[in-house]
C-alpha cells in the first residue's frame, strides 16, 4: 500500500491546492480595489473595502449606506469585471456589510 500526502490527497479532491485558492482570493480582493477606484475613484477606496470571499460570495464592507447602495447597483458590472477571462466564475455574487 502507498502512502499519499494530505497535500496531494486535498488537491485531488477539491482540484486546486489550498495556496492556489488562496492566492486566487487575494487576486480578486486587488482587483476588486482597482475596480473601485476605476469606478467611484480615489475617494472612495476608503468607504468600500473587500474583506473576503467565501463560498463565490464576496463580502464588500461599505461606511455608508450611499456606498453600499452603489456596490448594489454596480453589482453584475463588478461581478463580470471579476470574472472576466476565467473559466469558471470565481465570484457568483456580492454581500455588502456596513
Amino acid at each position: 500500500m502507498s502512502l499519499i500526502s494530505l497535500g496531494n490527497l486535498i488537491k485531488k479532491t477539491t482540484g486546486k491546492s489550498v495556496l492556489a485558492r488562496q492566492v486566487d482570493v487575494a487576486m480578486v480582493l486587488e482587483k476588486f480595489g482597482h475596480l473601485v477606484k476605476e469606478i467611484w475613484g480615489e475617494e472612495m477606496t476608503e468607504r468600500i473595502q473587500g474583506i473576503s470571499i467565501n463560498n463565490g460570495v464576496l463580502n464588500i464592507a461599505c461606511l455608508s449606506s450611499s456606498a453600499a447602495q452603489e456596490v448594489k447597483l454596480r453589482e453584475q458590472e463588478i461581478l463580470d469585471k471579476i470574472n472576466e477571462g476565467k473559466e469558471r466564475p470565481i465570484v457568483e455574487r456580492v454581500r455588502i456589510q456596513m
